[in-house]
């Protein structure tokens, strides 16, 4: 186990700091740019414990640093019993993850006053160290795990998976709505089980007690290989039993040159997210918007570069010039 402390200028481009024991801080040690204003965040000043599969952080003479080595052996048994619900054999990323003494210095780390959060894509969870926060940390390392191995899902399902990886069949989920619904504090289901739904439209305490009992029905029933599915369907559709299949039928037998642009339009969209997808539309999911037809058009482009030898490169304007070309999905 290596455990070192690192001061914000030390990240800021200077291969300096201080080490517990007065050791120095290697200089090889390596920070990604995504996690860079974290570390150099001149609120915080932040002791790292290298273990296996994860880099904890967390500060001197904190609560955090007097349970550093029950906080380990938390994340060790989360990761284990998470890889263990979703069927997976393993996951390779180092996860990094921050923890803080309460929501008022989460908000100064991140700017979200929450108890627990985690960026998939800078495979970074953050956590308020309370009486609850093996509860939390497994929460969100649910959310850097699953969306890493399976891709986002909607909210509703990511949230409940994440409850029902904490509940871990203890009953707690049962009982919670049992209680809310002795107190007609229920809300249907409908309203929570859509593309729509945002987690920040309700509160947890009534919202993730039914998506966590909800995906746990479907796990008991159809098995993880269905749920899966359900979680991968929630992403735009690629219709290959239609035009897009089609043409690429058609170019496949004509040796033609084939641009899939229904998938690279997905992935655009994707990454965009539904609420910003939306809004590329003028109706619903048909005619594009001036802004929406820009970014289609961008597809086209980058596909159109991706061909061998990029013959069209000299008839580019200068904004398609820009547009990297599309790489593998």
């Amino acid at each position: 186990m290596l455990t070192t402390f690192i001061r914000a200028v030390s990240l800021l481009g200077v291969a300096s700091g201080a080490a517990l024991f007065a050791q120095a801080v290697p200089a090889e040690h390596f920070i990604a740019d995504e996690l860079r204003p974290y570390y150099a965040h001149t609120g915080f000043s932040w002791k790292i414990d290298s273990i296996s599969h994860f880099e904890l952080n967390y500060e001197s003479d904190t609560e955090a640093a007097r349970r550093i080595t029950q906080l380990e052996e938390v994340a060790l048994r989360a990761r284990s019993s998470i890889l263990k619900m979703l069927g997976e054999p393993d996951y390779q990323p180092t996860v990094h993850v921050f923890f803080v003494e309460s929501v008022e210095r989460m908000k100064q780390l991140i700017g979200s006053e929450v108890i627990g959060r985690s960026r998939p894509t800078q495979h970074a969870v953050f956590c308020v160290v309370a009486p609850f926060s093996e509860l939390s940390l497994k929460h969100e390392l649910t959310h850097e795990i699953a969306t890493n191995l399976w891709g986002p899902a909607e909210q509703w399902m990511e949230e409940g998976m994440a409850n029902f990886a904490v509940d871990n069949k203890s009953s707690l989920m049962k009982r919670q709505c049992l209680a809310m619904m002795q107190s007609r504090q229920w809300t249907p289901l409908k309203k929570l089980v859509n593309a729509e739904w945002e987690s920040s439209s309700l509160s947890p305490d009534e919202a993730y007690p039914e998506l966590g009992g909800f995906i746990e029905y479907l796990y008991e029933t159809y098995g993880v290989a269905r749920l899966q599915k359900i979680w991968k369907d929630g992403r735009i559709l690629r219709e290959k039993d239609s035009y897009a299949g089609w043409a690429e039928q058609v170019a496949e037998a004509e040796g033609a040159p084939f641009l899939d642009l229904n998938e690279l339009a997905a992935r655009r969209y994707e990454e965009l997210g539904p609420q910003k997808t939306e809004a590329l539309f003028g109706d619903p999911h048909t005619h594009t918007s001036p802004a929406g037809a820009e970014v289609n058009a961008s597809c086209v482009v980058a596909a159109l570069k991706a061909l061998k030898d990029d013959p069209l490169a000299p008839y580019f304007s200068e904004k398609a010039r820009d547009v990297p070309p599309a790489g593998d999905p």
